[in-house]
């Protein structure tokens, strides 16, 4: 039996969402191995909580990364959710595992790209 046929389809979901995060932040995830620079191969930390830091963000710990829930539900709300998940979306739909479309917070500030992206849509 091999690693792939005894990980449990959390841990699947879990590992390819980090793995997905980590490539578009510049990153390569290993569960086993932690976090190395993608170009120069260097070790960063196997540390759950600077993992966390690195990935979603300074104001997030290891119990984000536990599980896919918790990572989705921090990343959710990220303007760049969609890219950080393109990937993952595609390889985990072969394997009958969705992942959400994203929280967006809409801001009606003047200027924001939120309030930019509402008058495009109603001027169409």
């Amino acid at each position: 039996m091999t690693k792939l046929e005894t990980e449990t389809a959390e841990e699947y979901a879990r590992r390819i969402l980090l793995t997905k995060i980590a490539e578009n932040k510049g990153y390569r995830y290993d569960p086993k191995r932690g976090l190395r620079d993608a170009k120069t191969a260097q070790f960063v930390t196997d540390d759950e909580n600077v993992i966390a830091k690195n990935l979603l963000g300074q104001m997030t710990s290891g119990k984000d990364i536990a599980t896919m829930e918790s990572i989705i539900s921090v990343i959710s709300k990220l303007y760049n959710y969609d890219k950080l998940v393109a990937g993952a979306r595609d390889l985990l739909k072969e394997q009958g595992l969705e992942i959400p479309e994203s929280q967006k917070l809409e801001s009606f500030q003047t200027g924001t790209v939120e309030w930019f992206r509402r008058m495009s849509e109603i001027c169409r």
